[in-house]
Formats: structure tokens, C-alpha cells, sequence
């Protein structure tokens, strides 16, 4: 059966956050997914698979399914456009949700289009400079987790949090931003709770961030720039409630595995 790693977000291919996807013929038992998952010691890998004329899209964890990580999306995007079905310009990946990911090959970049995420305000500036190191101007909640916002991308990347403090939070996962001098915006992400100390390139978070800052600035479409020890950079456009959130993605390795038959 083939499979990929594609490192997304990045042109080198020991940047970026890489994922692994899986293109059988037929969608596999989710007992052996999951089975694949472990034997790769892996939090996540995608499977696209034929379904209803397209390619049908879920991502297996070592315990049952996710509903679609970012990176792992932008991967699977990049089979079907670049491997599966070379010289296609746009396809809609049906998810298991029973919902559809548009994606696009644009250029060097693969685009993929998701929801906006909304964020209110929160108080937690005092608990979060505790387990962050340092304290943040403002902070803000959403579903996927808390907002720490600080004054420079300097001050983004000297951050030495607290894994054990963080993992006491209520929220599953930590984004700390700024403004970047070298891009629009600066981020990193930690989710020790999802076995994430530190997320290399975390895409979803640019689905409350794009908004956010586009706020912030009064532009639509925005530069990221991920101060991971992998690093990435993200393009990322507001339309209305949709976020598109483009990358580059390299191909790292390629070849089959043997299941059981």
C-alpha cells in the first residue's frame, strides 16, 4: 500500500511539520488505521481514499479518528494534487464529517479553505505568565484553546514554558502571538496535553489568528511566521467567514507498506 510523508508549510523538508498519507484502493478497517498509526508512533496520519467518484479524507489516531488537523490536510491535499491526480488545479476532499475541504494547487502553494474559528476575551494573563514564562498583553479563549498575545515576535521566541504548569491549564492548547517584523504576524503553539510539548507548524490556529489580526491590522491577507525549532510560514486570506491557509509542501519519503491481508 503507498505511502507519503509530506512536510507542510515549509520548502525544507526538515522544516515544516510532516504527516504521513496513506492512498490505498479501498478505505481501510479502522482497527488497522489505528494499528498504523501506533506501529508508526505517530499522533495522527491520513488516509485518501476513493469515495463517490473523488477521494474521500479522515485521519486516523492511535485510539479512533480526528475530525482533520491542518498540517495533516495540507498533506493529504498535496497527494491528491500533486501525486493522485497530477495536473489538477482544485478538488473537494469529502471528509468523514460528511462535510468537504476545498483545496487548490496555486503556484508553488497548496490552499485550503476552512471556517473561521471565533475567540472572546478572557482574563488569564496572570495564569498563563506563569506557565509561560512571561506575561501577555492581552489573552483570549476559543474552542481550540487560549490566545496569549505579546508585544514582539522577540519576545514570542524567548518564550520557555512550563509543560507541567501548562498541562494544568483547562484549555488543551497554548497560542502565543505577536506582530513579526519579518512577516504580518508571529505564533507558537503548545498542546503538551495532545502529546504536543511544542506543535511545529500548527495550521488550525490560523483559523483564529487570520481573523484576529486582520482585525488588528485592517489587511485580509496575512504572512505567518511559525518560530517553532522546525519553523513555517503561512499565507493565510479572510473572506468573509472562510480562511484559506496556504503553504508550501515537500515531499520527504515515498514507498509502500505490507498489512495483513
Amino acid at each position: 500500500m503507498p505511502i507519503q510523508q509530506i512536510v507542510t508549510f515549509a520548502s525544507d523538508p526538515l522544516g515544516g511539520n510532516p504527516a504521513f498519507v496513506l492512498t490505498p484502493d479501498a478505505p481501510l478497517p479502522a482497527a488497522t488505521l489505528q494499528a498504523v498509526c501506533r506501529h508508526f508512533n505517530e499522533t495522527m496520519i491520513a488516509e485518501l481514499a476513493p469515495k463517490n467518484g473523488g477521494f474521500g479524507l479522515r485521519f486516523a489516531t492511535p485510539s479512533g479518528f480526528h475530525s482533520g488537523a491542518g498540517h495533516a490536510t495540507h498533506a493529504a491535499a498535496w497527494v491528491a494534487l500533486k501525486s493522485v491526480s497530477p495536473g489538477k488545479g482544485a478538488l473537494d476532499l469529502d471528509l468523514d464529517s460528511g462535510g468537504r475541504r476545498a483545496v487548490r494547487a496555486e503556484g508553488d502553494l497548496i490552499s485550503v479553505d476552512w471556517p473561521v474559528m471565533p475567540y472572546a476575551d478572557t482574563d488569564q494573563k496572570a495564569v498563563l505568565e506563569d506557565a509561560l514564562g512571561s506575561r501577555p498583553l492581552e489573552t483570549f479563549s476559543s474552542t481550540f484553546g487560549t490566545v496569549a498575545v505579546f508585544d514582539s515576535d522577540v519576545a514570542i521566541a524567548r518564550l520557555a514554558p512550563s509543560m507541567a504548569k501548562l498541562l494544568k491549564l483547562p484549555a488543551d492548547t497554548v497560542m502565543a502571538t505577536s506582530l513579526c517584523k519579518d512577516a504580518d504576524f508571529a505564533i507558537r503553539v503548545f498542546a503538551p496535553k495532545l502529546g504536543l510539548p511544542e506543535d511545529p507548524v500548527c495550521g488550525t490556529a490560523h483559523r483564529i489568528l487570520t481573523p484576529f489580526w486582520a482585525a488588528r491590522t485592517g489587511r485580509r491577507a496575512l504572512v505567518s511566521h511559525q518560530l517553532s525549532e522546525r519553523g513555517g510560514e503561512l499565507f493565510c486570506e479572510l473572506n468573509g467567514e472562510t480562511v484559506t491557509i496556504s503553504g508550501r509542501a515537500t515531499p520527504f519519503l515515498a514507498g509502500s507498506i505490507a498489512l495483513p491481508s
